[in-house]
């Protein structure tokens, strides 16, 4: 397991390695604060950006795999994106294919089948855009945000918005007014959410489904039709994330003078069923990562809980 922590003099991030079974230390990196950093996950390889170059390296044992100039990185699917419009096959580091139209920007990109799907700069704001990846040839590319994002808000991990072969897109770009779903291989609209949503419109999603706040409540949507799976009526919900088998809900509010504590719940994605809650001395929890028939959160003060679900 990875874990990525700021010192407290902000002077530099710390990358922890940690045996994921039994949290053991395996090695503690220091990394520049201006350090580009991703987990590649098809190969396993630690992908950072520094000083105009691009490196690939084990996660496990720190060694040196590939290199290839660049300034930034983007990973998606089995691919790497350079700036530039270069793109490289992730394990080896091999040029694929080069696309003078490729302007990725925001977060990873995201295999869908054989393809990918990658935010890149529009006229506007960033679109979001289908590609082979072959070739990098465009299938499909629409507006994702009307205007660009605030500054330092980041887009929304691109995990977060396909169930399936379906992506629920959010309201405020192009000529949707709400929450609509298309194809993710053609760019079709499928189906568009009728019900309240929360102010941001942003969505997770779990297998074959989506989860939703809405400010009132929590709704599941089948990604097939939109039809509700089910609800949670908690209306003072602050953020969704999501696992696999889980949809973790968190909600942060002042105990006590000076004192804020965090509350989780876990609930089960096919029926919304309550699992485990709990609550946390911290401003901020993480979202969750899962192995081994484990949840692990880490909290603002550094500690990693790893929950037996």
């Amino acid at each position: 397991m990875l874990a990525l922590t700021q010192g407290p003099d902000d002077s530099h991030l710390t990358l922890h390695h940690l045996d994921a079974a039994s949290g053991e230390r395996l090695g503690h990196p220091s990394v520049p604060l201006d350090a580009g950093l991703d987990l590649h996950g098809p190969s396993g390889l630690l992908l950072k950006a520094e000083d105009r170059l691009v490196s690939a390296s084990d996660a496990r044992t720190g060694d040196l795999r590939w290199t290839e100039d660049g300034d930034t990185f983007t990973a998606a699917g089995d691919l790497v994106l350079l700036d530039g419009g270069r793109a490289l096959f992730g394990e080896t580091g091999e040029q694929v294919w080069e696309r003078p139209d490729l302007f990725p920007t925001g977060g990873p990109g995201l295999a869908v089948g054989e393809d990918i799907l990658v935010y890149e700069s529009g006229d506007n704001g960033p679109d979001l855009v289908f590609r082979h990846a072959d070739t990098g040839e465009a299938v499909w590319r629409g507006p994702f945000l009307r205007d660009e994002p605030e500054f330092g808000a980041p887009l929304p991990p691109l995990e977060s918005l396909v169930a399936d072969t379906t992506v629920l897109l959010p309201p405020l770009a192009g000529e949707r007014e709400r929450p609509t779903a298309v194809d993710a291989l053609t760019g079709e609209p499928r189906w568009t959410y009728e019900g309240a949503y929360g102010e941001d419109g942003r969505v997770a999603s779990v297998p074959g489904a989506f989860v939703l706040s809405t400010g009132e409540a929590t709704v599941c949507l089948a990604a097939a039709d939109g039809a509700e799976r089910w609800r949670d009526d908690a209306g003072d919900t602050g953020a969704v994330r999501t696992t696999d088998a889980f949809a973790v809900l968190y909600r942060t509010k002042d105990e006590r003078v000076f004192r804020r504590w965090t509350t989780v719940r876990i609930l089960d994605a096919e029926d919304g069923r309550e699992r485990w809650t709990g609550q946390f001395d911290s401003t901020d929890v993480s979202a969750p990562a899962t192995g081994d028939g484990l949840t692990v959160v880490l909290d603002q003060g550094g500690t990693v809980w790893a929950l037996r679900v």
